[in-house]
């Protein structure tokens, strides 16, 4: 075989990698039929204590992620560690970092473009650049919401930072 042949081989090759990769991005990214929901008593709401979030979500494909996040003022901010459901139910305490204005709660589904977004958000807050809000995050998918206002701890106006997420 030529050089010519060997070279346009390899090259062909490589090309039908990255589309192949390209393509299962996508199928990962696509719609995907769970289901969730966000339980909230009334105990796990008292402002005095850590906010206790429990809930349900039914089994997530493989390359797929569900994050709890805060919606203020229709920016959304994931809430850390990523959720994984024990027979199917899961239960969160969040502490200090309770918003301090009205805000809602959304259990979230995500691929692999949205789980990047958000781990490049953890980083980026976590190296000292803060933690704007995402108008969305990308290839997301509602599962449930529990609608605002829900009241934080210490209720005040401040000033939410916007960072729009790339385009899916």
């Amino acid at each position: 075989m030529s050089q010519t042949a060997s070279a346009l081989l390899i090259v062909a090759s490589v090309a039908a990698f990255f589309l192949a990769s390209a393509i299962w991005m996508l199928f990962l990214d696509s719609h995907v039929d769970v289901s969730g929901r966000i339980l909230l008593s009334e105990k796990g709401l008292d402002p005095a204590r850590r906010l206790r979030i429990e809930g349900e979500f039914s089994p997530v494909p493989h390359g797929h992620h569900v994050w709890l996040a805060f919606e203020i003022r229709d920016l959304l901010f994931p809430v850390e560690p990523e959720l994984h459901a024990s027979g199917g139910r899961f239960s969160q305490e969040i502490g200090p970092e309770t918003p301090n204005e009205a805000y809602s709660l959304a259990l979230v589904l995500v691929g692999a473009k949205g789980q990047r977004a958000i781990e490049y958000w953890l980083l980026e807050g976590s190296l000292g650049e803060g933690f704007p809000g995402f108008d969305r995050i990308p290839g997301a998918s509602e599962l449930d919401r529990v609608p605002g206002p829900l009241l934080g701890r210490d209720s005040k106006d401040a000033r939410v930072e916007t960072r729009l997420a790339p385009p899916s």
